[in-house]
């Protein structure tokens, strides 16, 4: 009986974003396809709440640890201890001492073509992960062939890199009714009442061009005919950002000042589950003009939601929007701005886009990325 290691602490994180739901998400569907000879040991920095697991094999193992550190010291020290068959980091950092047959995910390696959008002291540590996974991995998914290409560009083998798409909680975007409060202006989005926006989520970072985000907008309150650019149902169009603050995010905050929009652009900071899904269910559309990305889930959740994408033209966000999304060039503000209001002002567009995006995100579910993700562990182990 094969026992297998995997590293859950990102899984656990009271305040998710990508790489923590991708790893809650895959847990949940990998659980319901175990193979039943398989003993896995889901390993984590403190104890659990209410996450009951489904299967009599299937263990928390709780590697309590004082400070930072936890995966290349504690995790490091159960690895010497009691190593299992196979080990799972659902991301890139492997831990110092780790079992030959270890798989790892690396989501993107940006950072690798864009330094300069990172925090140089998060910079080194992405390259000494992404460098050690390279080294030391027996395979790594990867969750587009963009990012594979990329991966293999960094010097990775070819047969080192398997691509295993991301899923999306299609059922989970039923609309619900709230008040969401902005905290920084005391300016309320009603989600009850038909008032609509353009939606950002994700960090707001460099990386994300949230910047070029606020002066795209500001060019289309520039450059609408009076008096400004409204939805349907007369409300006067804001910008939403849905996110933690991140590396630049000054710059952001700045500009919303410099512009004057600080009625008009909206920040939230980090939203709760329940609230992602009112906010962009209820969006008019979601603008994701990053620099770059490794797979685009705000994209595919958007699609799934049934809601218009404007996004980067980027490879990678082409594999996941298809022919659902409107792309635009993110170094260019006025085309980020053209794109979003072409989409606005079309509403035939944009239910096209909507059908489009629904039929699209409907193949992406987790219960087949667990299944690939169980194929290649299965592999390893010679079953």
């Amino acid at each position: 009986m094969p026992i297998l290691g995997i590293d859950a602490s990102r899984a656990v994180k009271k305040e998710k974003t990508g790489v923590e739901w991708y790893s809650w998400h895959l847990l949940q569907a990998m659980q319901k396809l175990a193979p039943p000879d398989w003993r896995v040991r889901l390993y984590v920095p403190e104890e659990i709440g209410n996450w009951k697991l489904e299967i009599r094999n299937w263990q928390w193992r709780v590697l309590k640890w004082i400070g930072r550190g936890w995966t290349q010291g504690r995790l490091s020290l159960e690895m010497m201890k009691s190593p299992p068959d196979i080990l799972f980091v659902p991301s890139h950092t492997i831990p110092l001492v780790h079992p030959e047959r270890t798989v790892t995910t690396v989501h993107d390696v940006v950072f690798a073509r864009h330094p300069e959008l990172y925090d140089p002291k998060d910079l080194k540590a992405q390259k000494r992960g992404l460098d050690f996974a390279l080294k030391f991995a027996r395979k790594i998914i990867v969750p587009s062939k963009a990012t594979r290409e990329e991966v293999v560009r960094a010097g990775a083998r070819e047969e080192q890199v398997v691509v295993v798409p991301h899923g999306v909680g299609v059922g989970d975007w039923g609309l619900v009714n709230s008040l969401i409060q902005n905290e920084s202006s005391n300016q309320p989005i009603n989600q009850s009442t038909n008032q609509r926006y353009i939606l950002f989520i994700g960090r707001i970072e460099k990386k994300k061009n949230v910047l070029g985000l606020v002066q795209a907008f500001r060019r289309l309150m520039h450059n609408a005919p009076q008096p400004p650019l409204t939805l349907r149902g007369g409300d006067e169009l804001k910008l939403v950002l849905a996110g933690s603050l991140g590396y630049g995010a000054e710059d952001v905050l700045q500009a919303i000042k410099t512009f004057k929009l600080e009625d008009r652009v909206i920040h939230l900071g980090y939203v709760e589950r329940a609230q992602y899904q009112t906010l962009l269910k209820n969006a008019a559309l979601l603008a994701s003009p990053s620099f770059g990305e490794g797979f685009g889930f705000p994209v595919l959740e958007a699609m799934a939601a049934g809601v218009p994408v404007v996004c980067a033209d980027l490879p990678v966000l082409h594999e996941v929007g298809g022919n659902a999304a409107q792309y635009v060039n993110p170094r260019d503000p006025e085309d980020i701005a053209r794109g979003i209001e072409g989409v606005l002002q079309n509403e035939m567009l944009q239910s096209e886009m909507i059908k489009r995006g629904k039929e699209i995100a409907a193949e992406f579910t987790w219960e087949k990325t667990a299944r690939e993700t169980w194929n290649v562990l299965c592999n390893i182990a010679g079953r």
